[in-house]
């Protein structure tokens, strides 16, 4: 079963508690909720994307819900955390519904991606653009739209995240857009790129999916390898299975001299290796391996999985280290992050213990590896009033404590920014 991206789906009081968990983790293992949306609060409501931490500790994130907004929490004493609202987005030819998180570049700026706004293209909505954040004198942060999709050639509806290079150069991904003779006319994806100029960001294609053995739909980001190749994956395509769509693929774009070329790593095929690669998309780690997470797999069973891919003389080989189950164990997962003793840490979306939820309420795992095995713990199963829907992949502080959101739950319902610290 391929489970649909549930970012997809249009979005259907500051609070502290510390809880001790003793059921999948160890006893010293805490969650704590730094903050709880509420319907009345400034920061929005329904987080889809997690936070980027500053070298200050201060968290950074976005809300998805109506038009959206960019928030900051501050550590302060006591352990409490201070919301403050950086920027509303106000819709039309502003960025509308911020789905992906931020990043910073070295002069403390915020990039990220809306789905909609920028104009009145994509049926009256816009087609999505890519915005930036900057700290202006007084204290407050000044908005600019870098680049608004139009949903031709270049692309449109941008789910995921951004990469900034050393140049200062950002690239990303479109869900749609770019060759438009596929997904019934609507175009199956780009890779972008938007260089800054004097006055201006101008926008390069490097590459328009095709939506067949090629891919399409890459609803995550795109990795730059150490060696200047930019990696990423399709949520389909590479084939002809789950059902004629093809199950996806991990895909690595080089430059040359007349432009970007595309070559497939690995193509899914939806039985024991997983299918519909989703989440946060890829790492490398310090041997050049990739991993990643699907949204499903062979049967209605199978809830995603975390696969690993190993370089070889011969090609690109695949192996699943996690099969997820669903409840009591976690499922969908929403990408991994390493740890600094090679274990691998995320969040799924469903699964878990908690029955109070459709699907269970979601989790944090935690996977490590012993002689070539790899073990699972689940470090937290959420409820409702500590968070229910972790719709993103975690983050990591200097410290090794983790952090992430939930999409819904929480004192108010509206969804939380928690902490794990293992």
């Amino acid at each position: 079963m391929i489970h649909k991206n549930r970012l997809l789906c249009w979005s259907m009081v500051a609070v502290v508690t510390t809880l001790t968990l003793t059921t999948g983790a160890s006893a010293a293992t805490k969650y704590k909720i730094l903050y709880s949306f509420s319907i009345s609060g400034d920061a929005g409501q329904e987080p889809t994307a997690g936070v980027v931490l500053d070298s200050a500790g201060n968290l950074y994130g976005t809300t998805s819900y109506y038009y959206g907004a960019v928030f900051e929490l501050t550590p302060g004493s006591g352990g409490k955390w201070t919301e403050a609202t950086l920027y509303d987005f106000k819709g039309g030819s502003d960025a509308f519904a911020p789905y992906a998180g931020l990043i910073f570049d070295q002069s403390g700026n915020l990039y990220g991606t809306t789905i909609i706004g920028g104009g009145t293209g994509c049926y009256g909505v816009g087609c999505g653009t890519v915005f930036e954040l900057s700290p202006a004198s007084d204290g407050g942060w000044t908005e600019t739209v870098l680049y608004s999709f139009t949903g031709g050639g270049d692309g449109s509806r941008p789910q995921a995240g951004l990469l900034l290079d050393s140049a200062g150069n950002l690239y990303g991904t479109s869900t749609q857009g770019g060759n438009l003779t596929c997904g019934s006319g609507s175009g199956c994806g780009v890779v972008f790129k938007l260089t800054p100029k004097s006055d201006s960001w101008r926008e390069t294609v490097l590459y328009r999916f095709k939506g067949g053995i090629d891919g399409a739909d890459p609803y995550t980001g795109v990795l730059l390898g150490k060696e200047g190749n930019l990696y990423g994956t399709t949520a389909i395509g590479g084939g002809k299975g789950c059902g004629g769509t093809g199950c996806g693929t991990v895909f690595e774009l080089t430059p040359t001299a007349g432009g970007w070329k595309e070559r497939i790593l690995y193509r899914f095929k939806g039985g024991t290796d997983g299918a519909g690669p989703v989440g946060a998309g890829l790492i490398q780690d310090a041997k050049n391996n990739f991993y990643g997470t699907t949204g499903g797999g062979e049967n209605s069973s199978d809830w995603g999985s975390v696969f690993k891919l190993t370089h070889l003389t011969s090609g690109w080989k695949e192996t699943v280290l996690h099969h997820f189950t669903g409840s009591p164990d976690a499922g969908l997962p929403e990408g991994v992050i390493l740890g600094k003793t090679g274990n691998l840490y995320g969040a799924a979306y469903f699964g878990g213990r908690n029955t109070g939820c459709f699907g269970g309420c979601g989790a944090v795992f935690e996977l490590s590896e012993s002689s070539g095995m790899w073990k699972e713990t689940i470090l937290h199963n959420f409820g409702n009033e500590d968070g229910r829907y972790p719709a993103s992949g975690l983050s990591v502080d200097t410290k090794g404590n983790f952090y992430g959101t939930t999409m819904w739950g929480g004192s108010d319902g509206y969804g939380t920014v928690f902490q794990i610290t293992p």
